[in-house]
This record gives structure tokens, sequence and C-alpha cells, in this order.
């Protein structure tokens, strides 16, 4: 059982495990296994049941379990004892195989999948308008707008045109309740830029 500096949650199907390290400590290996030293006690580490480290506080490790981390395919991520972010080392399989780019390239060729994705983005981008709407009193014409203007389907274009509908709903809140502040469609002609409403 690893001990009070450790968590561990269950992440994939596979009933490996992300680690949590919330002590100060190190990494060795002792006979083929991983101990974490933290303060006065020892932890083994079950390497082979892991999916991902993250580690919260000061954690050294030499190169040889990096190497080891690497082959077993381990991301180790850093934090610093309050949370933030600071790094993480990605084995090298994950980061250069072009697994990733080959994954991308599948979802791009595969229209059906692409489109997909690109409703996901326009979702997500009108539940933030909604979400920064929802803060002013003049609220409820906009989100019934919002709220009544649907994606019917079709293609990238049409995709592009329910988006752009969203935006006009958005830039004209902003323009209804922040004060001094207009955005206008500018429109380039040869001489000079023109404002348009």
């Amino acid at each position: 059982m690893l001990g009070k500096c450790v968590k561990r949650q269950k992440i994939d199907l596979f009933m490996k495990e992300h680690l949590y390290l919330i002590e100060n400590g190190m990494f060795l290996k002792e006979s083929n296994t991983i101990v974490f030293v933290g303060g006065k006690e020892r932890y083994r580490i079950p390497i082979n049941r892991i999916s991902a480290i993250s580690c919260f506080g000061k954690v050294s490790m030499s190169s040889m379990i990096v190497s080891l981390f690497c082959k077993k395919n381990i991301p180790v991520h850093i934090f610093s004892k309050y949370g933030k972010y600071e790094g993480s080392f990605m084995p090298v399989e994950w980061t250069y195989s072009g697994k990733v780019l080959i994954q991308q390239a599948e979802y791009y060729l595969n229209k059906e999948k692409r489109m997909n994705i690109c409703k996901m983005f326009v979702e997500g981008c009108k539940n933030s308008m909604s979400e920064v709407i929802r803060d002013y009193k003049t609220r409820k014409q906009f989100l019934d707008e919002l709220k009544n203007t649907t994606f019917a389907g079709g293609d990238e274009n049409q995709l592009r045109s329910y988006e752009g509908r969203l935006w006009q709903i958005f830039y004209r809140f902003l323009n209804a309740n922040i004060r001094n502040f207009d955005f206008y469609h500018r429109k380039q002609t040869r001489r000079k830029m023109k404002l348009m409403h």
C-alpha cells in the first residue's frame, strides 16, 4: 500500500492508475523496482500499473528513472506545491512517433469526423458567449436570441454561417452593454477605412 503522500486514481480501461505525489522526495531504482523516498518513508511504485504521475512539490529523479518512465510510456507532470502547472516529461513514443499527426490527418480526411469536431468548437463558443451574457442585466433578449439560433445541419459553409450569426448576436450584446466601446465592422476601401454599422 502506498502511504499518505501518494493518492491514486483509476483513469483508463486497462485498470492503470494515475499516481499523485503530494510530498517532496526522490525516485530511486532498487532491484528493478522504483521507490519513492518522501521524508522518512519509502514507497514502492508499481510501475506496470501506472498510467501517469503528477508531482506536487519538489521531486528529483535520475536519468535512469526518466529512461524507465520513457520505456513504460509514463508521462510525468510537475506542479508547484500550490498546484500551478510547471511542465511535463512526455515519453518520446507519445510526442515524436507521429501518432497524433496521423490521427489528425484521418479526422481531416473524413468529412463527418471533421464536421463533428467543428460543431463542438462552435457549440463551445456559443456556451462561452452565453456565460459572458449571463452576468449582465439586459441578458434575457440576447440569451433567448442565442438559444433560438441553432445549426440545422449542412456543410462547412452553413456551419460558418451559423457561427457568424452567433458572433453578430454577441457583438450587438457588447455594443449594448459596454459603455464607450463600439464594435464596428470595418470595410477597407482604396483610400481609407470606413466604419460600417
